[in-house]
């Protein structure tokens, strides 16, 4: 189902949000010769953290879940999130 498309509400949300996968880079270093494409992985994250906040009832709990390690990835898409 389209995350973005959920009508419920919800005491919690749990965003795994897709990523850059650099955490992951010790068991799997192919991940950083890949292209990163972090603007198009900043918006995906930005649209599931718009969705999940949208269905979460008041008091919930949204968590936010990356793998990444690169502060320009999901930490910076939370942050903004924050301050919208």
């Amino acid at each position: 189902q389209d995350a973005t498309r959920v009508e419920d509400m919800f005491d919690g949300v749990l965003v795994d949000a897709p990523c850059s996968a650099t955490g992951t880079a010790r068991r799997r270093p192919d991940v950083l010769r890949k292209d990163l494409d972090l603007e198009a992985l900043a918006a995906t994250q930005a649209a599931l953290l718009d969705a999940a906040w949208r269905c979460l009832k008041p008091g919930g709990l949204l968590v936010f879940s990356s793998c990444s390690a690169l502060t320009a990835d999901a930490e910076a898409s939370f942050a903004a999130f924050l301050e919208r």
